[in-house]
């Protein structure tokens, strides 16, 4: 497996989460769990 190494800066990144409206229970965690990731 390859690992990277690095600084991790993300000022002035800018991130578009694009979720689906299928089925908002999983997505709903999905999508709560990846805006706690950014955050």
């Amino acid at each position: 497996m390859t690992t990277f190494h690095g600084q991790m800066n993300g000022a002035g990144l800018r991130i578009a989460l694009v979720c689906s409206r299928f089925n908002d229970l999983i997505v709903g965690r999905l999508e709560a769990g990846a805006r706690d990731a950014l955050t």
